[in-house]
């Protein structure tokens, strides 16, 4: 357990990027009791909003929206997950992530939350299949010094970064025992993306996404560890079709519940 927690933390000091969507899940379709909970630590690589859009130049730019880079990319972000029973087969699940890098020459950090509630429909002996429906909001800036002007300074180049965006998941789980599960999901993303370079807001742009995981949950009563990997789909904006390979790990402590 050490050392995952020291791998965990190791990932969070080499973060980078400006403006990341967590588009990791970590959700299974077991259903959690009625006033029990599970909170986790969680690192990931999410997907870099600046990334899946591709604006007109703007000269002396180096700030990865405003380049020829017509690929989405990806950084890491770790955060903090939260579900709560909330009555028969229905969850509150919330989360927050971040993302802070530093330079010589450059200076980034996003944050984000997503908030929803996951449901699950239906059940037969030890297969689970629910749907979590959730929003998110990101906010990010990044300043580059790029060059130098007459007296000797550093010219910045400031970015900011903001994106309300709406996601669909579909899951389904087996759980053998109450000590693993095994899960396949399907997601969808759409988000209304904003960015404003040196005082130039651009307009509004849509960013579509999909996604497909599979995670295994692993645990002893109270402690648990779950491990994902998957796909992620990403139509840039004027750019072509990328697909990134998504991973996430996270530690977490729950009330115990013997369905679990």
């Amino acid at each position: 357990m050490r050392i995952v927690m020291c791998l965990v933390l190791l990932a969070v000091l080499y973060l980078s990027g400006c403006a990341v969507l967590d588009v990791s899940s970590m959700e299974t379709a077991v259903p959690l009791s009625p006033g029990k909970f599970e909170v986790s630590n969680y690192v990931t690589n999410g997907l870099e909003l600046p990334s899946a859009v591709v604006f007109d130049n703007i000269d002396g730019s180096e700030s990865p929206s405003h380049d020829t880079v017509i690929i989405a990319t990806t950084s890491t972000v770790g955060g903090y997950k939260l579900n709560v029973g909330i009555k028969k087969n229905l969850e509150l699940c919330a989360r927050y992530y971040a993302n802070n890098s530093k330079g010589d020459d450059y200076h980034a950090e996003t944050s984000g939350f997503r908030v929803g509630g996951k449901a699950t429909l239906w059940q037969d002996h030890n297969l689970y299949f629910a749907i979590a429906p959730s929003m998110n909001i990101v906010n990010g800036k990044s300043r580059t010094w790029n060059g130098y002007d007459y007296w000797s300074s550093w010219l910045p180049e400031d970015v900011t970064y903001k994106s309300l965006g709406y996601e669909a998941q579909f899951i389904a789980t087996y759980a053998p025992c109450p000590y693993i599960s095994l899960t396949a999901l399907q997601k969808y993303n759409f988000n209304f993306y904003d960015e404003t370079y040196n005082g130039y807001s651009y307009p509004t742009q849509e960013i579509k996404h999909w996604g497909t995981k599979i995670n295994i949950k692993i645990g002893y009563k109270p402690v648990f560890l779950i491990f994902e990997g998957g796909l992620e789909t990403v139509p840039v904006v004027n750019g072509k079709k990328t697909y990134i390979e998504t991973a996430a790990v996270g530690l977490g402590f729950r009330t115990w519940d013997k369905k679990k």
